[in-house]
């Protein structure tokens, strides 16, 4: 936790065990994630987006850091502050209010090798 405070991030090592993907749902979103978000942000708080990727030896390539600003949710509802509204694969996704990003963290789980 202290990590975490300080530099913004920490590993949290075997959160998944290897094979569990991409039988995602079940899988990724198991008790031991929701302990790990339990232990480190507290009880109120969940999944906003969920991205998967294959990156292999063979398949692998270089992402820069950057923050995501935006939040998928199922359905587009006008609310002052949030915006722009994208549509990417049938999901809605909006640009919440400040609070709300302020509020967000984001947890990167490696599957085998990272």
């Amino acid at each position: 936790m202290e990590h975490l405070k300080q530099n913004g991030f920490t590993i949290i090592e075997n959160v998944f065990a290897p094979g569990e993907v991409p039988e995602v749902q079940a899988s990724i979103f198991n008790a031991r994630l929701k302990a790990v978000i339990t232990e480190y942000f507290g009880h109120d708080y969940f999944a906003v987006k969920s991205i998967y990727f294959d990156k292999s030896e063979k398949s692998n390539w270089f992402v820069a850091w950057h923050q995501d600003l935006t939040i998928s949710v199922d359905k587009k509802i006008d609310l002052p502050g949030f915006g722009p509204w994208t549509v990417k694969q049938d999901q809605f996704a909006v640009q919440p209010t400040l609070d709300i990003l302020e509020s967000i963290f984001t947890i990167r789980a490696t599957i085998g090798e990272g």
